[in-house]
């Protein structure tokens, strides 16, 4: 199809493609792709962050290494991923682990308690292919807990508490794409809470109602 389209593919098309690669497990195709990316773009970061998470998540290790050491042989580094989130005409910005803001106890608080009802009442389990594999299954979920779209969640529930006094609508905006595991966990927690999360990412508007979002988990 992209090669029969009556335009010349841009960069985001092949990064599509290439999501859907990781998400289908096709790997054969998902090499191929990112062979492409990175011959047209051999110095944008996240080029090679999105062909190494595509072997990660299909369980390639050796490969995904060997992408991650030459995004560093290069000298290029990945965008500190961040989100952030507007409450009461004042922006509260988390960066991944981040570990700064006064109520970050309580936010670790409330975000174990969302991941253990999502978890009893959804099935949700870590997508842990989106953390480090050296280090032991504990610490990967650890990581995943701390991502910066948890966190700014993590707030709104604290400070609002999980009522939110009427309010079902939770805007959070991230600087990176969402990761496959913040994606699942948003998804349940729509359902579990019954409110209504939209989270702008680096590509597109996400609304998860009701255990769904809208981007079909292609994104």
């Amino acid at each position: 199809l992209i090669e029969k389209m009556p335009l010349k593919p841009n960069v985001g098309i092949w990064q599509t493609l290439l999501s859907v690669c990781r998400m289908h497990g096709d790997v054969e195709m998902g090499k191929q792709v990112g062979e492409i990316l990175l011959r047209r773009e051999g110095n944008n970061p996240a080029n090679y962050v999105m062909v190494s998470n595509m072997y990660a998540h299909a369980g390639y290790w050796k490969e995904s290494e060997k992408i991650r050491e030459t995004l560093k042989r290069k000298g290029l580094k990945k965008e500190a991923g961040r989100s952030w989130v507007e409450m009461d005409k004042e922006i509260h910005i988390f960066y991944n682990g981040d570990g700064m803001h006064p109520l970050i106890e309580e936010i670790h608080e409330v975000l174990k308690e969302m991941e253990k009802r999502v978890k009893e009442e959804m099935g949700y389990v870590h997508s842990i292919n989106f953390s480090l594999h050296d280090v032991e299954e504990e610490s990967k979920m650890e990581s995943l807990r701390v991502h910066s779209e948890k966190l700014a969640i993590g707030l709104v529930l604290v400070r609002r508490g999980l009522k939110l006094k009427g309010e079902r609508v939770i805007r959070i905006f991230k600087n990176l794409r969402v990761c496959g595991d913040c994606h699942a966990f948003i998804k349940g927690l729509s359902k579990v809470l019954k409110i209504v999360f939209v989270v702008r990412d680096a590509n597109r508007f996400h609304r998860f109602e009701n255990g769904l979002c809208s981007c079909g988990d292609y994104w």
